[in-house]
């Protein structure tokens, strides 16, 4: 691959710089060895019993093929975009990169993506499309936790009137939050 992007728990429990750097090695040692880039994202288990996430971010960012971005928007860092190039330098989409928070202390649950990081993604889309000659520039987004509605599109994965097109699976429940930012 040209690029991997690790979605959240992947360092549980990493009280120490030596024992998240041990969990990143077994995690991410290969895509290092073959020398792939790879970025991240946290998910609600990256700081249980852990460094905090902005204490983690440096020691991600000491790995050579990493190319992950500290961004911090609120209280979240991680939280970054990743443009990709087309092969005669014009930036050809971008990638979104958002802490979903761990979890919501207002309304039980699960967290999620913050007016903050919408207001934020909002605005640098439209730099871009500034940037781009008027026109939007292609991306896709990666967070942790997923959104309402990609639990509703899943329960209607075979009602072609509310989902175009559903395709894959899952292994365990989704665990969406109770707060709708959309």
């Amino acid at each position: 691959p040209d690029l991997c992007i690790m979605t959240g728990d992947n360092t549980i429990h990493s009280s120490t710089n030596e024992k998240l750097k041990a969990n990143l090695d077994m995690c991410i040692g290969y895509l290092e060895e073959k020398e792939i880039p790879w970025c991240h994202v946290y998910g609600n288990h990256d700081h249980e019993g852990a460094l905090a996430n902005s204490l983690q971010q440096g020691v991600h960012e000491q790995y050579e093929f990493c190319v992950s971005k500290a961004g911090t928007i609120g209280s979240r860092p991680g939280t970054y975009a990743l443009g990709i190039y087309n092969a005669d330098g014009s930036l050809g989409s971008v990638i979104w990169c958002l802490n979903s928070g761990a979890y919501d202390n207002v309304n039980g649950g699960y967290a999620y993506i913050s007016q903050k990081q919408i207001d934020w993604y909002k605005e640098n889309s439209e730099l871009l499309e500034e940037y781009n000659n008027g026109e939007k520039v292609k991306g896709m987004m990666a967070f942790h936790i997923p959104l309402i509605e990609n639990e509703t599109a899943y329960q209607n994965r075979d009602n072609k009137e509310l989902v175009y097109e559903y395709d894959g699976g899952r292994n365990e429940n989704m665990c969406p939050s109770k707060t709708d930012t959309t």
